[in-house]
């Protein structure tokens, strides 16, 4: 069954694939990524045009960190917890169906945090670095890649809560970064006012996002109860 997980993994990034999520989903594919990507070029060249010689690196750190963020949740987008209408219909029982929805899940988050680790090892190299700074942005980059498209027959107001961590992850991540460069005045104080902000807002939308999960991953072992997959048409 690995194999057909690896294997449905990557056919979703396919050319054709896309175009047919295109018609099916909602253009926050590409519009919250694009955000995010948008945010790193404000972010840099508002207050680094005195400093152009190291705008280029400034750039790498930045792009490393945070464009895994935006890859999971393009990653997300694009692959839905739901199987096939072929894969409904085939000889599966389903326990068989369980844990491919399951193992397809999990394999996703594995491949979005070794891109987070990967990114982060490439920023590494030319910034100051510690434990804390390290745990926070990978927290960020793991609340983001357990973010699932199951739809909104589970909670209609679960899509959004996902986006919203998704955009609160990637300021976080911002920020820790401009603590990483030197950009900050007096960086206890922010990182004390991201610590209440974290405990506050982004811990309890993804515990109220974790119930979400697990609906949507029960949900698709059947059919009735999941959308027909975009990859079946």
């Amino acid at each position: 069954m690995i194999k057909y997980i690896v294997r449905d993994y990557f056919e979703a990034f396919r050319l054709t694939n896309l175009r047919q999520r295109q018609r099916t989903a909602c253009s926050k594919i590409v519009l919250l990524p694009a955000m995010g990507i948008a945010s790193i070029a404000i972010n840099l060249f508002a207050g680094q045009l005195e400093k152009s010689a190291s705008v280029w690196t400034d750039t790498v750190q930045f792009l490393a960190v945070l464009l895994p963020l935006c890859f999971s949740y393009f990653s997300m987008a694009v692959h839905p917890v739901q199987l096939s209408k072929m894969m409904y219909l085939c000889p599966m029982n389903a326990k068989e169906r369980s844990n491919y929805i399951y193992g397809s899940y999990f394999f996703r988050i594995a491949i979005q945090m070794s891109i987070g680790f990967l990114g982060l090892w490439i920023a590494a190299g030319s910034v100051s670095w510690d434990f804390f700074k390290a745990v926070w942005i990978l927290t960020n980059q793991l609340m983001t890649a357990s973010l699932v498209n199951g739809g909104a027959h589970n909670g209609s107001r679960m899509p959004a809560v996902g986006e919203l961590i998704f955009l609160f992850s990637l300021i976080a991540s911002i920020l820790q970064m401009d603590c990483m460069r030197g950009d900050v005045s007096d960086e206890r104080i922010l990182n004390i006012g991201m610590l209440i902000f974290f405990c506050a807002v982004q811990v309890p939308l993804e515990w109220i996002y974790i119930n979400y999960i697990r609906k949507s991953l029960q949900s698709a072992v059947f059919y009735e109860n999941s959308r027909t997959s975009w990859r079946s048409e």
